[in-house]
């Protein structure tokens, strides 16, 4: 998975549509620590942040929320490893590439494309 720095975001007017006869679903993790970086990389501070997970299919659904706790922790590293801010600036959230990149996450674990966006839903800042 590559670095928040090198994700391509799509563009909201060029996302995809969603097919007739699809089950959306959707999955919720809370409270995902995450890191706040500075310029040079180094964790500065952290946020918990609250993501729904959409799914296309009720089959993969069942299948991903018996998995959720895998996906939870994987996010979790990833984001006090790599944090989820803007690369080079200090403190806004990159909320678009974060979510490209723990959508990237979810299906390499998961082994296909179940993972069809990944959405974060609230930014909580931790007490210092």
């Amino acid at each position: 998975i590559p670095p928040l720095s090198e994700i391509e975001v799509i563009k909201k007017d060029e996302e995809q549509k969603p097919e007739e006869g699809l089950d959306i679903g959707y999955l919720k993790i809370n409270r995902l620590p995450s890191g706040i970086v500075d310029q040079m990389g180094n964790i500065i501070g952290y946020v918990f942040l609250d993501l729904t997970l959409e799914t296309r299919n009720l089959d993969e659904q069942l299948f991903i929320s018996e998995r959720l706790h895998v996906l939870k922790n994987a996010f979790g590293k990833d984001n006090l490893k790599y944090g989820i801010t803007v690369p080079n600036m200090l403190g806004p959230i990159n909320y678009e590439g974060a979510s490209e990149r723990l959508k990237g996450i979810a299906n390499e674990l998961l082994g296909k494309e179940m993972i069809y966006s990944v959405f974060i839903t609230k930014a909580l800042g931790a007490p210092d």
